[in-house]
């Protein structure tokens, strides 16, 4: 087999993505529907597992309905075509939203010769999506053994351009156990630099709480805060596990409505996606009494989708 002359540089397949609800977090909520019999005459281990794995869909599914993934995630983008504007600026569209941090930036005449921005004083986002970004009078070299050329770009001309950018809604889930006033928390996926300052729940049933993260942090997957926790999280065997994040209730409750969806559909006619995040047919959900159900969560969703 030949190697590959082209791999590209996008990036929006994420298949390690942590759920957003915990099983305890279905099972708790008012709207959940038995989970009893999910694996009939299995016993409850058996059952939560197989709930974590409608969790793991729902929450798949929240993101196809939304056309991006919910939680934080970095991806790198590349487009073609762009004028360099009279400011001496390119403006690019990032797919997803919101925008958290923009880690690299590169633009030249070609492919072969982008430079990187370094320059970020005057990088500034226009709404939610469009990305401002100075390129004119870049220095770049398209082959290391040559001295760089001066100034490839600027304004009229047209410029190939590649960035990586953190978006989404910080969420992960806690990697260890906590104590009552624990100043650092260990986390399961990792969180940008961008998060130092914020706020973000433990959802952990009647412990829950929200902490904010010392501005110290640079990003990984330890997280120091600003101040002690209140309640001592203890983790439980897996699939228990307990959600830190920054999506509000509305998301969360649709992930539920999903949920108990799917169980609905799988308990009255079996049906089982095939893939991660597929739909099933209107008729499967009228069928399975799940109809009420999905149009709540489309509801709750409609304000966190990206265009398509």
């Amino acid at each position: 087999m030949s190697a590959p002359i082209f791999i590209p540089a996008t990036t929006s397949f994420h298949p390690s993505v942590t759920p957003y609800i915990s099983v305890a977090d279905y099972v708790n909520a008012p709207t959940a529907v038995d989970v009893s019999q999910l694996e009939p005459g299995q016993g409850e281990a058996a059952n939560l597992m197989e709930l974590a794995n409608v969790i793991r869909r729902a929450s798949s599914w929240a993101d196809g309905i939304c056309y991006q993934i919910l939680g934080s995630t970095q991806d790198t983008e590349t487009a073609s075509d762009i004028f360099v504007r009279r400011d001496g600026t390119v403006r690019v569209t990032n797919r997803f939203w919101p925008m958290l941090e923009l880690d690299s930036f590169s633009a030249g005449p070609a492919p072969s010769a982008m430079a990187a921005v370094v320059n970020t004083a005057d990088i500034w986002m226009e709404g939610r999506s469009v990305l401002v970004v100075p390129v004119a009078g870049l220095t770049y070299s398209s082959n290391p053994n040559q001295l760089p050329a001066s100034g490839p770009l600027w304004p009229g001309m047209k410029a190939y351009c590649q960035w990586t950018y953190w978006n989404g809604w910080l969420h992960t889930q806690l990697a260890a156990s906590c104590a009552p006033g624990a100043t650092s928390l260990t986390l399961t996926a990792e969180l940008p630099a961008s998060a130092a300052g914020k706020s973000l729940s433990i959802w952990d049933g009647a412990l829950t709480e929200t902490v904010t993260i010392a501005s110290s942090f640079t990003g990984g997957t330890t997280l120091p805060l600003l101040s002690g926790t209140v309640n001592a999280h203890t983790l439980l065997p897996f699939p228990n596990a307990i959600m830190l994040s920054a999506l509000d209730d509305k998301a969360r409750e649709a992930v539920i409505s999903l949920t108990s969806c799917l169980i609905k559909l799988q308990g009255s006619s079996a049906d089982v996606m095939e893939t991660v995040g597929d739909a099933p047919s209107k008729e499967a959900l009228i069928q399975g009494g799940g109809l009420d159900d999905y149009q709540v969560a489309v509801d709750q969703l409609d304000t966190y989708r990206a265009d398509y």
